[in-house]
């Protein structure tokens, strides 16, 4: 688990819980994030919702205006 830990994200921030958690929800098996965890890719995996859910309103709308400008 701590390699895990330091992969997924840090040593102190996750639980043994929270990774294991995280593994059931995506159904990834343990060896297969030691192997091939980016946490970048893991995103593309989730629907525009759920990827959006956590964000405050203004941050959303900050980066629709940052993108529509380009």
């Amino acid at each position: 688990m701590k390699r895990l830990k330091k992969i997924v994200y840090g040593p102190e921030d996750l639980t043994d819980e929270d990774i294991a958690t995280f593994f059931s929800l995506f159904n990834i098996q343990p060896e297969m994030a030691i192997n091939y965890f980016k946490p970048e890719k893991m995103v593309t995996y989730l629907n525009p919702e759920d990827r959006l859910n956590g964000l405050d309103p203004e941050t959303i709308e900050a980066y629709l205006n940052k993108i529509k400008k380009q």
